[in-house]
């Protein structure tokens, strides 16, 4: 199989992480005082769902990152060569 490579800076990641939610079953299994104190936190400070569905659609349509979370960096030069192929498929049991 005959692998083709892009330049990292050609590549675009965003990745989605909604933050914290009401109206989600995420604390179902607390208990007690923990309970009560994440429910008046959860009140005070979280977003709606259908509010998250923003930051997955912005994710998904704008062509752009600002990068403030990750850097995303080439390979290392190694595995851009036959040898760095050839042990890749090896790891990955491809030959």
């Amino acid at each position: 199989m005959d692998l083709e490579y892009i330049k990292a800076e050609d590549v675009v990641l965003n990745l989605i992480e909604p933050g914290f939610l009401k109206g989600t079953e995420f604390n179902r299994d607390v208990k007690g005082g923990l309970a009560i104190g994440l429910k008046l936190f959860q009140t005070l400070v979280a977003r709606e769902v259908k509010d998250a569905g923003t930051t997955i659609v912005d994710a998904t349509v704008v062509k752009e990152a600002h990068g403030c979370y990750w850097e995303i960096r080439p390979s290392p030069p190694f595995l851009y060569t036959q040898e760095g192929r050839d042990t890749m498929d090896k790891l990955w049991g491809r030959q």
